[in-house]
């Protein structure tokens, strides 16, 4: 009888640590979601206006290149562009604007943290800051910046795709196309 209670008392402590453990899964899932609504849903307009005015610029001034080249194969500049779009500027311009906008704000709101004393409250509580506080926020950082990385290269080819056919310029009568692949 004193074994099957300390076997029920073992198996309901184990069951509190796994429904804890659940709990703990769900706030690192619910805090990478909300990083990834602050620092991609929220940011992903200025990231389209960016795209486009980008996708227009290296695309006209592509334009200029190729009317003003004597020599070369002019065939695959669009290629070159489009390639240089979505592998270079896409994820640099992209990384700049996720830094500057939500970089800073997870660094104040630590730093907030760290003054009211809240971060000592949780080392104090046995929680890893690193896993409850900032894995979440990083992965959650490294996805955004990853899908608005994708947005700005499919939006800027678009958007130059569209100032070509527009405006029929050279490359549009050439019967080059935007290529997706490397």
């Amino acid at each position: 009888a004193q074994a099957r209670d300390l076997i029920r008392m073992f198996g309901a402590a184990g069951l509190g640590w796994a429904r804890l453990a659940d709990r703990g899964r769900i706030l690192f899932q619910d805090t990478i979601r909300k990083q990834l609504f602050f620092t991609a849903m929220q940011a992903w307009p200025m990231v389209a206006m960016i795209a486009l005015i980008t996708g227009f610029g290296f695309f006209f001034v592509s334009e200029v290149i190729i009317r003003q080249s004597q020599f070369g194969d002019k065939s695959l500049f669009s290629r070159y562009i489009s390639l240089a779009v979505m592998v270079e500027i896409a994820p640099l311009i992209v990384a700049l604007l996720v830094i500057s906008r939500s970089g800073t704000a997870i660094s104040t709101e630590l730093a907030n943290m760290r003054i009211n004393r809240e971060i000592t409250l949780l080392q104090m509580l046995g929680i890893d800051i690193h896993y409850f506080l900032v894995l979440p926020r990083l992965i959650g950082m490294s996805l955004s910046t990853f899908l608005l990385s994708v947005l700005f290269s499919f939006t800027a080819l678009i958007g130059g795709w569209a100032l070509l056919q527009f405006y029929d310029l050279e490359i549009a009568r050439q019967g080059t196309t935007i290529s997706w692949q490397m």
